[in-house]
């Protein structure tokens, strides 16, 4: 029969294993709490050509979901008649909201031929409107040099490597010379 000081000591390694366990359980819960999405966007790509054919730019459309929207409009205190309808005024202070980006933020868009990185330029031209309570923005992603598709084909990559946003449901609109999308 153990004695008093034996179950004392099998109380207190109880007791730190189960402690342990506690504090492990919450830094794996933090890790894994970072790694969850946070903002949801349906994203098309188009792919603009010039007269001989050849890819120039990434016209890169992004519809954020119901609440990033809701939070985004009411955060710059916009729409507050909450009618979904921006005034010009509420639009243009809304343009370009989501194109400052951080430097080396890749725009979450990756473009290459023939396994071949090409580079974008930052976004340029960007619009916003609101459409069924979602915000809407498109930007244009100019190509380093333009690309003749016959030469390979674009493999066009939208996702973000940190997974704060979710990319879903991307949206194409390409010439019929055959520019390919593909999503992580």
């Amino acid at each position: 029969m153990p004695t008093t000081a034996t179950r004392a000591k099998w109380g207190i390694m109880a007791n730190l294993r189960c402690t342990l366990m506690a504090a492990s359980a919450c830094l794996l819960s933090a890790g894994l709490a970072g790694a969850h999405r946070h903002i949801f966007i349906t994203t098309g790509v188009e792919v603009p050509f010039d007269n001989h054919g050849l890819a120039e730019a990434l016209r890169i459309v992004w519809a954020y979901d119901d609440f990033h929207s809701l939070s985004t409009l009411t955060d710059m205190g916009l729409d507050p008649d909450a009618d979904g309808v921006l005034t010009d005024a509420e639009l243009a202070r809304l343009q370009g909201f989501d194109m400052r980006w951080i430097a080396g933020f890749a725009g979450d868009a990756y473009l290459d031929q023939n396994g071949a990185p090409v580079p974008l330029s930052g976004p340029q031209q960007p619009t916003a409107r609101v459409i069924g309570g979602r915000i809407v923005t498109t930007h244009l992603r100019r190509l380093a040099r333009s690309l003749d598709p016959a030469a390979g084909p674009l493999v066009i990559r939208v996702h973000d490597p940190t997974y704060d946003t979710a990319h879903d449901s991307v949206m194409r609109s390409f010439s019929p010379t055959g520019a390919i999308v593909t999503r992580l």
